[in-house]
């Protein structure tokens, strides 16, 4: 299953990648391309803390969730929030206009995030559950900082 979550991310960022360079106005792909990223990668979130909650984790299931957060970087990038891809473009998303509005604030926001999960990548390849742990939780802030004030609750 999680081969298939990288894979499926993989195909959604070449899709992506393909729609952009035929200079499509459309929004709808670019909002469905990185709504699928981002639930792929909550997903794998939720596999890995759903493990880290069990008695004796497996690190299997920890590295193969990791290796799809890595994967899903590039497709929520603020690359991935073109102008046009908010509630403007009729499209139903969650992105807040303070995404557009202080694109400098989003990209710190994102790159705090990519930074810890990189970091958080490295402590999983290191295999040491209590400092996986320990690093998850802050991959799991830096998420929450960058949603608090550019996603709409549900």
């Amino acid at each position: 299953m999680r081969s298939l979550l990288t894979l499926g991310l993989a195909v959604v960022t070449a899709s992506a990648v393909a729609f952009a360079a035929l200079g499509a106005t459309d929004m709808t792909f670019t909002i469905k391309a990185r709504q699928d990223a981002m639930k792929a990668n909550g997903a794998a979130a939720k596999a890995i803390g759903d493990e880290l909650k069990k008695s004796d984790p497996s690190l299997k299931i920890i590295q193969d969730s990791t290796k799809s957060l890595d994967s899903s970087l590039g497709s929520i990038s603020p690359a991935a929030f073109p102008a046009g891809s908010g509630t403007e473009s009729g499209v139903k998303t969650a992105a807040l206009p303070a995404i557009w509005a202080t694109p400098a604030d989003f990209k710190t926001a994102y790159d705090n995030y990519a930074a810890e999960e990189k970091k958080f990548s490295g402590v999983v390849a290191g295999g040491d559950m209590s400092a996986i742990k320990a690093e998850f939780d802050n991959v799991g802030k830096t998420c929450g900082g960058c949603h608090r004030n550019n996603r709409a609750k549900d």
